[in-house]
């Protein structure tokens, strides 16, 4: 009996757990329009007050630098941890903080005129 309890919880959980993936991954679909960068950490697409990373695409071709771009695609917020010093010293290259970045998976792009 306390089995059975156990094992109608856990469906519960299961099902809710995958019904909230299905929510997020619905509403994460995004279009965007901003200028086209190139950053060390790979290809962003550059609004007023924020930045986007472009997944899969290390770095812009020249003649979109500085362009603008609309990117369609998916939201994705990745936590990047705060930069760690080694023992001899030496900070690594990172963030200076605990930051959430923001990622465009599968993009599409085109230059806007």
């Amino acid at each position: 009996m306390k089995n059975d309890m156990s094992r109608k919880i856990a469906l519960i959980i299961l099902t809710l757990i995958l019904i909230q993936g299905c929510i997020s991954k619905k509403n994460n679909h995004i279009k965007l329009t901003g200028i086209a960068q190139n950053a060390k950490l790979g290809a962003i697409l550059e609004m007023e007050d924020r930045i986007y990373y472009i997944d899969s695409l290390n770095y812009w071709d020249e003649y979109l630098v500085g362009k603008r771009i609309q990117v369609k695609g998916n939201l994705h917020l990745i936590k990047k941890e705060p930069l760690k010093t080694s023992e001899h010293g030496l900070t690594e290259q990172g963030f200076h903080k605990d930051t959430l970045i923001k990622v465009i998976k599968n993009a599409k792009y085109k230059i806007i005129e």
